[in-house]
């Protein structure tokens, strides 16, 4: 149920290991895809720990806890303890060449939300790490860092230099992903300094490169990043308490995000030659758009698609109907698509 896998190689030639948790590791399947990625911050070592923490868990309880066999039955959870694993060596924030690797990816608030290819100037890690995300059809992740204990949400940049809150187009479903982690968590959710535990970025404080921002406008993944500790190097013998504190938040973020709201596939049904239907079909390449919000998503290569949408004007939560944009005709009936609302 675990594959390990090399995204790369570090400015120092480590190599930036991977692990996959699934029921079917290593294959391509109409499942969703989530990610972890930790100690971006070299001297921020607390999550390259709860992460092998989290893989021990997930292998140990999978056929006995129903989050665990959710998460490696129905999606597949990719884990990356260390994507600094220079800056780890030498107990400090950037990497060797001295770039925060948190500030290093093309913004999309300075460059456009179109595409975002490198623009040749990132570090090794950095490039590792977008290509293996432009690969890989993600639905969430969190980037997991200390030295606060706070969910934050896109946007990190600032959109309006007269407002200090940068709401990204999905301002809302970031706002309930963050507090699904937060209401999680042991007591996140009861922090003094943020309300409710979680922050807008940009609120927090503007920074320009982080992933969050290039992951959401690029990669069409709804990404958060989490603050997991005051302390940027805790203790060894806290370790397993604040394993316990964030184990909750670490299960129930990929669920939700993945699992809620609309999900389905898109295929083109084939004719016979004579034009009849049958019961054939492919995969299309389908964009999906929820009413009320200016960001599409994409369905994979397989034609599955996740699409957690809040309504930003009502009181609760609303569903609301995707209109599918294919590139070709005669798509499969919707009561037949697998949709689940």
């Amino acid at each position: 149920m675990a594959r390990m896998f090399s995204l790369g190689k570090s400015k120092e030639n480590r190599e930036l290991w991977a692990l996959e948790l699934s029921n079917n590791p290593g294959a391509t399947e109409a499942k969703p895809n989530a990610r972890y990625v930790a100690n971006m911050h070299g001297d921020e070592p607390a999550s390259r720990q709860l992460l092998l923490g989290l893989a021990e868990w997930l292998c140990q309880y999978h056929t006995t806890d129903s989050r665990a066999a959710e998460i490696v039955n129905g999606m597949h959870l990719y884990l990356v303890p260390t994507v600094n694993p220079d800056g780890f060596d030498l107990r400090q924030r950037h990497n060797i060449e001295d770039v925060d690797l948190n500030r290093d990816f093309p913004d999309p608030l300075l460059l456009g939300t179109t595409g975002l290819p490198p623009t040749g100037k990132e570090q090794p890690e950095t490039l590792a790490l977008m290509q293996w995300m432009s690969a890989t059809h993600f639905v969430a992740s969190a980037s997991l860092h200390e030295g606060a204990v706070v969910a934050n949400y896109p946007w990190d940049g600032m959109t309006d230099p007269n407002n200090t809150y940068s709401a990204s187009p999905d301002d809302a479903t970031f706002r309930h992903l963050a507090s699904v982690y937060a209401d999680a968590h042991s007591d996140m959710h009861d922090s003094i300094e943020f309300a409710g535990g979680i922050t807008n970025g940009a609120q927090w404080y503007p920074i320009s490169g982080g992933m969050q921002d290039w992951a959401y406008a690029s990669g069409q993944c709804m990404e958060l990043t989490v603050e997991m500790s005051q302390d940027k190097w805790p203790a060894a013998d806290l370790l397993p308490g604040l394993f316990e504190a964030h184990l909750p938040a670490l299960l129930a973020f990929p669920l939700a995000a993945a699992f809620s709201g609309l999900r389905g596939d898109v295929h083109q049904l084939l004719p016979t030659a004579q034009g009849n239907a049958t019961d054939d079909d492919i995969p299309l390449p389908a964009v999906i758009t929820v009413q009320g919000i200016d960001h599409a998503i994409h369905a994979s290569a397989l034609g599955n698609y996740y699409s957690i949408s809040r309504d930003q004007h009502s009181k609760g939560w609303q569903w609301r109907c995707a209109q599918l944009y294919a590139a070709m005709h005669h798509m499969r009936p919707c009561s037949s698509l697998g949709y689940h609302v």
